[in-house]
C-alpha cells in the first residue's frame, strides 16, 4: 500500500474546538473543515494507488502531469507549477529520466537553464494516468449529480476571495 505524506493536514481524526468568526456555527464550520481534511486524504490516497498501478509515486504522477506534450518547461516553471522546492524536484524528476518518461537538456535559448519534455513513453503513461484518475469518481460517487452540482457551487462559493 502506498503511503502519503499528510503531515501537513496534521491529524484529522479528532477535531478540537477552535475559535470561529462571530456569526458562523462554531460546530458546523469545524465539522465541514474536518470533513473536507478527510475527503483530502481519501482523494490523496486515491490519486497515489492510481499512480502505483503505473508503478509511479505520487510526487512523480504530479510531476509528468505538470508537463504538457511537446513542451519544454524549465525546472523553475515545473516547480512553480507543483508546488514543489526545486531541490525535491531534482530527485523526482532524476527518477523520471532514468525510468525515460522525461528527457532533460539544455534549453536551446540559454544553455544554463535545463529544460524537460516528456517522452512518447512518458505521454503514454501521463494519459493512462489521467485516465484512470478521471474515471474513477472516489468518494464522490456515493452522491447524485444534483448532489455534485450543490458541492460543486459550494466549493466555488467558498474558494472566492474574501474582502
Amino acid at each position: 500500500m502506498t503511503v502519503v505524506d499528510r503531515s501537513i493536514l496534521g491529524p484529522v481524526d479528532s477535531p478540537s474546538p477552535l475559535p470561529v468568526e462571530t456569526g458562523q456555527e462554531p460546530r458546523v464550520v469545524q465539522e465541514i473543515t474536518h470533513l473536507i481534511l478527510r475527503l483530502t486524504e481519501r482523494l490523496q490516497d486515491d490519486y497515489a494507488r492510481h499512480a502505483a498501478r503505473l508503478g509511479l509515486t505520487a510526487g512523480q504522477a504530479k510531476v509528468l502531469m505538470a508537463l504538457r506534450p511537446e513542451e519544454s518547461v524549465p525546472m523553475r516553471v515545473l516547480a512553480e507549477r507543483t508546488g514543489y522546492d526545486p531541490s525535491n524536484l531534482t530527485g523526482l524528476v532524476d527518477r523520471l529520466v532514468a525510468r525515460e518518461l522525461v528527457s532533460r537538456r539544455p534549453d536551446a535559448v540559454d544553455r544554463r537553464v535545463t529544460v524537460l519534455t516528456t517522452t512518447q513513453q512518458g505521454e503514454r503513461l501521463r494519459l493512462a494516468f489521467w485516465r484512470q484518475i478521471h474515471g474513477d469518481t472516489g468518494p464522490l460517487a456515493n452522491l447524485s449529480g444534483e448532489e455534485l452540482a450543490g458541492l460543486r457551487s459550494s466549493l466555488r462559493t467558498a474558494l472566492q476571495p474574501t474582502d
